[in-house]
């Protein structure tokens, strides 16, 4: 009816959704492109979800449709590193590359074993971020196997986007083996042997 003034509905309805009912007017001729946001459910388990678009006019459908829509987290998990392997005393590496789907910046938190620390970047942009963070393992020597590390990482609402434990083996540094295994078994020698053969000279100039 393009000669006359026009009011209608149109309504969004699905399972995850909130679902919404909107009036639409139209003068005589009128084309409109209108928009809507719809709210999304944070509970969705499935990569796709239905919704019902239906114009009408007072109880008569005018159109109907089925929009299928594809759900992405709002964070992605692309890739992870963390060494498996570090010398006593070195530097283990953290790396993490995670995907922010969103169409703004969001700040983020680092933990590592339930204490917040720091990183090389301190926001996630739209797109691929690389979140990198030197771990200073213990100096100590004698200490052999392996330790449990925890990482975690939170939005800037406290949400969960990562959670893992990961094991790191210790193993033994060539400078820690010189000195603290090498030099300190040398040492007591060198001093018996110096005066084993002090001793072995002394006695031959008494003869």
């Amino acid at each position: 009816m393009p000669n006359n003034s026009q009011d209608c509905n149109i309504s969004f309805t699905g399972d995850y959704i909130k679902n919404i009912k909107s009036p639409v007017s139209l003068i005589k001729k009128e084309i409109k492109t209108v928009s809507y946001s719809l709210e999304v459910s944070r509970e969705i388990v499935e990569s796709t979800i239905e919704i019902e678009m239906v114009l009408s006019k007072n109880k008569t459908d005018i159109h109907t449709d089925i929009l299928s829509v594809n759900i992405v987290p709002k964070f992605e998990v692309i890739n992870i590193h963390f060494s498996e392997i570090v010398t006593q005393g070195g530097i283990a590496y953290f790396i993490i590359i995670i995907q922010n789907n969103q169409e703004n910046s969001k700040e983020f938190s680092l933990y590592l074993n339930g204490k917040e620390i720091e990183a090389n970047i301190d926001t996630l942009i739209p797109g691929e971020n690389r979140i990198i963070k030197e771990v200073q393992t213990p100096f100590n020597p004698y200490k052999f196997g392996t330790e449990n590390y925890q990482f975690s990482l939170e939005d800037n609402t406290g949400e969960l986007i990562f959670k893992q434990n990961f094991e790191v083996e210790f193993e033994l540094s060539s400078f820690n083996l010189i000195l603290f295994y090498i030099i300190p078994i040398l040492v007591p020698i060198g001093i018996i042997l110096f005066y084993k053969n002090k001793d072995i000279k002394n006695k031959l100039l008494r003869r």
